[in-house]
């Protein structure tokens, strides 16, 4: 009796061991996993121009507005997409984004256009229904856009050839509106939009 106790007793000290084992080696694990994430991380915000943005949505229309990263000299986008769905006459999105050179030396030359990737919308009861306003950053004067036609994908440019010196930022801000015109307008009622605003990056200036 007292073996088979001691043989017990020395099988759950083993298991014990192996459990704690397979802990330590989860933990060691977890540790290289993390301290690889984190060196990666470093390099990217090293090597990257990047974008912040933030998100205002005024009447619970879901919107996706991301901050986004490149290398010199590469045609990104700094959203996913701006976007009204069942869209009501008032309804209104409003954001911010921020373009950055974290550059020590260089300027950097960018431009913006607007892109419609769906657009629902027509202009049969009339136009300045859906609209998006521009403005901020090296935007002199507030720049709108009337997008009521529905013309299916649409580019417009916003702002070509800005020079951004070495640590500096333009800060831009976003409208997108179904305009109340105070009559009929449904034609317009329920439809769906959704856009995104493009940034290309020309050169980097020394």
């Amino acid at each position: 009796m007292e073996e088979k106790k001691n043989r017990i007793e020395n099988e759950d000290f083993i298991q014990i061991e192996e459990t704690a084992k397979e802990d330590r080696n989860k933990k060691r694990l977890l540790i290289l996993v993390l301290g690889i994430t984190t060196v990666v991380v470093a390099l990217i915000g090293a090597s990257f121009a990047w974008f912040t943005s933030t998100i205002n949505n005024i009447k619970g229309n879901e919107s996706i507005f991301i901050s986004a990263a490149v290398l010199e000299g590469v045609t990104f986008q700094a959203s996913d997409n701006l976007a009204l769905m069942n869209a009501l006459p008032g309804d209104s999105i409003d954001t911010t984004f921020t373009i950055t050179n974290p550059n020590n030396s260089a300027k950097v030359r960018y431009s913006l256009k607007f892109v419609a990737d769906v657009n629902e919308f027509t202009n049969e009861d009339g136009d300045g229904q859906l609209m998006v306003t521009i403005s901020g950053g090296d935007i002199a004067r507030e720049i709108t856009l009337d997008f009521t036609d529905g013309n299916g994908k649409k580019e417009t440019p916003i702002i070509t050839n800005v020079d951004l010196n070495s640590k500096e930022s333009d800060v831009y801000k976003v409208k997108l509106e179904f305009k109340d015109i105070g009559k009929n307008q449904i034609s317009n009622q329920k439809k769906n939009f959704v856009g995104h605003i493009e940034i290309t990056q020309s050169i980097a200036v020394q």
